[in-house]
């Protein structure tokens, strides 16, 4: 999730891509006069709380250089508590976010992770674990049996199984797959493929190639190439020798837009239409494409490809106003709203509460296996938005299937459950229409593929 976590606008449509305008500028300033151990919510309980209280750990960076990454989980860790406490409480027992700095470093995960376990009781379960550290993190939650949202982005996690990790962000692999199909769904035949070397961008290059080679397009260039260069005419000059008609750019707004500036340079005002991840959709991108290109490129030539929630739902509606009644304020709100690997720690939360009375327990090794019950699409299961919904269907002994702010929950073996997919467009007013939508079925092909 490192690199999601960092994307954050107001869209066209009902439905909004995973991320879109510039989250880090607004998080930033609010980080501005220190990093206040995430407020509202996050914050350790005094000493001698009521044993009563059940903690959820929020692991994440809390400080160091990718602070921002915590400080984001805010709106939707303690959003999600003050629902779930607001309608009762688990099974009678309050909430709380409970943070664990693991300062976005694997190693430093490793001993502040295992600190915790060791010192603090009623940790419940577990959110957060982002790319950066979730391999070295999930081992140990789960062989201490607590129940953890992952909201990391690692293929790693899509075949290997851990029986207490559980994720609702869709792999890496499944963006690179979309951004494949958007591909093929605008008929190219001929595509190159340049992706940045770095985390988040090399993991959706498999995808891309699988979806491209599975409907017979071919791949032009598949070259891995350096962030933030300051040239890339070399570049750029192989790729023209091969004359695509597409481009797929996975990489970060400056890497995007300097490739985009040179071949156009290069190739005498002519550049493919090009596909990238709504991740770099944001002020930036708009204007510097909008300036460079022209804005008959910028509206028929550029597409991006993102994962999408319905922002008319239920459990969408309640979890922004939840968000927005949180100390991070209604501007940081707004983008944190735009983010879906946020809001699978609002559902995150939401699912294991209902997990915990569905089993009328609130122990992990106990309630776990509830996890896939509570949102499972079956015959007389009623289906359910809130929290207090799930526990009032509980209670009248009805099975229920929680659809939440990412939408339906549909876990496989190794427990991952990726959502759909949507290509967008940009008016010239820079607003945003949904174009193609993907679901997970389509996406499930490519990966299995």
């Amino acid at each position: 999730m490192h690199d999601a976590l960092q994307r954050g606008s107001e869209l066209g449509a009902r439905r909004w891509p995973v991320s879109h305008r510039p989250l880090r500028s607004s998080i930033t300033v609010a980080l501005a006069g220190g990093l206040a151990l995430l407020g509202c919510g996050l914050t350790a309980p005094a000493a001698g709380a009521s044993s009563g209280v059940l903690k959820i750990a929020a692991i994440a960076p809390l400080s160091g250089a990718t602070a921002t990454l915590g400080k984001i989980m805010e709106g939707p860790c303690a959003g999600a508590v003050t629902v779930v406490n607001k309608a009762g409480g688990v099974l009678g027992h309050k909430l709380v976010c409970y943070p664990v700095n693991d300062l976005g470093d694997p190693a430093d995960a490793v001993a502040n992770v295992s600190r915790a376990l060791a010192t603090t009781s009623n940790i419940v379960g577990a959110i957060g674990l982002t790319s950066a550290t979730a391999a070295t993190e999930v081992p140990i939650l789960n062989s201490a049996k607590v129940t953890m949202v992952s909201q990391n982005g690692l293929s790693e996690f899509t075949s290997h199984f851990y029986p207490y990790f559980w994720r609702m962000t869709p792999p890496d692999f499944d963006g690179g797959a979309a951004l494949g199909l958007v591909a093929v769904h605008q008929g190219f035949k001929k595509v190159a493929v340049l992706i940045q070397n770095s985390t988040a961008n090399t993991g959706t290059r498999p995808g891309i190639v699988n979806a491209l080679k599975q409907h017979h397009v071919k791949i032009a260039s598949n070259l891995v190439i350096p962030g933030d260069a300051s040239s890339y005419d070399s570049v750029i000059n192989g790729i023209r020798g091969a004359k695509p008609d597409g481009l797929i750019i996975s990489a970060d707004v400056q890497t995007t837009v300097t490739l985009l500036s040179e071949y156009k340079s290069l190739n005498s005002g002519q550049v493919p239409p090009v596909i990238v991840p709504t991740g770099i959709l944001g002020s930036s991108l708009d204007s510097a494409v909008k300036k460079l290109m022209g804005v008959k490129y910028m509206t028929h030539d550029l597409t991006l490809v993102g994962t999408y929630v319905d922002t008319s739902s239920p459990a969408f509606k309640q979890y922004e106003a939840a968000v927005k009644h949180t100390s991070i304020g209604a501007t940081e709100a707004s983008a944190i709203l735009a983010t879906q690997a946020i809001g699978t720690i609002y559902d995150g939360i939401i699912v294991m509460s209902l997990a915990m009375d569905a089993a009328h327990s609130t122990t992990p090794a106990v309630y776990n296996k509830y996890m896939a019950e509570v949102t499972k699409s079956r015959k007389g299961a009623v289906v359910v938005h809130t929290y207090a919904q799930g526990v009032k269907a509980l209670k009248q002994r009805r099975s229920i299937q929680y659809v939440g702010v990412t939408g339906p929950v549909a876990f496989d073996k190794f427990h991952n459950s990726s959502g759909e997919y949507a290509s967008f467009t940009l008016t010239a007013k820079d607003n945003v229409v949904t174009g193609k939508i993907i679901g997970p079925a389509t996406i499930s092909a490519i990966t299995k593929g």
